[in-house]
């Protein structure tokens, strides 16, 4: 049974660390109104970048909890993977932790 369930409770964390990332950058305006027009180079394109994000609120705040979910799984996995390993190896050792 040992080698049918593997994780690297490490990797998970770190995948739960940057999906919380892409869910904040997700909700953050791509640019502030004073840089808007000078980024892009155009006020008819900074324009048409502010419409777009306020049309993607509804998908962004959807995928936004998806992220968050996702991210919130994969932190409890490696949690709790490295709590059963620590269980373990105090087990195996006849120790308490």
């Amino acid at each position: 049974m040992a080698n049918t369930f593997s994780v690297d409770p490490w990797m998970a964390g770190e995948m739960a660390r940057e999906l919380a990332e892409v869910r904040s950058e997700l909700s953050s305006p791509p640019l502030s109104s004073g840089q808007d027009a000078l980024v892009a180079g155009s006020a008819k394109i900074a324009a048409a970048m502010h419409e777009f994000f306020s049309d993607s609120t509804e998908s962004r705040t959807r995928m936004g909890n998806l992220l968050e979910r996702a991210s919130g799984l994969l932190r409890q996995l490696s949690d709790s993977t490295i709590e059963v390993d620590q269980g373990l190896a105090a087990a195996l050792e006849g120790t308490d932790r």
